[in-house]
């Protein structure tokens, strides 16, 4: 019994200790942090986006630890889906930054998941996939246009709340 002790004593003290809330005790990896600062108000509500030719819409919302979710709906879709979809909601997580090379301010997302794995961002819809968008400041409640990977003009409003 008291060699049990005595091992035990000598992992916690090689190991170091316990960090609450985290799997096995290990410290929790601090996510990356935004390169420029967000608007706060991006941080407590939620950019929509729609895009008139494909009839998808959008909601994203960034968090202030630097990672974003946004979930896309691509309307009814032609068939029913199967294990693989198509499916008509989509929602994936991931990182971002918000950059300003040559001075324009860009919002740069990273998937968790990886790329080119939904049906959405092979469709090219706004925010669906890892790339870098146009970021400007809007006032909430404010409407804008952009254009998506497939030169397709889509709405969007900076609405409140998630």
């Amino acid at each position: 019994m008291r060699a049990l002790l005595t091992i035990a004593g000598l992992l916690v003290m090689v190991s170091g200790p316990l960090q609450a809330n985290t799997p096995l005790g290990r410290p929790a990896a601090p996510g990356p942090q935004p390169a420029v600062p967000v608007p706060a108000v991006y941080l407590t509500n939620s950019v929509v986006c729609h895009d008139p030719a494909t009839g998808a819409t959008c909601q994203l919302m960034l968090e202030a630890d630097g990672r974003y979710i946004v979930v896309i709906n691509r309307g009814q879709q032609p068939q029913m889906p199967s294990i693989d979809g198509p499916w008509q909601i989509e929602g994936r997580t991931g990182h971002y930054k918000l950059r300003r090379p040559g001075g324009a301010t860009q919002l740069c997302l990273q998937p968790d998941n990886g790329s080119g794995s939904y049906d959405s961002e092979r469709a090219g819809e706004l925010f669906a996939g890892a790339g870098c968008y146009p970021f400007t400041l809007h006032a909430l409640g404010e409407r804008w246009n952009e254009t998506d990977s497939q030169g397709r003009v889509n709405t969007l409003w900076l609405v409140a709340g998630r």
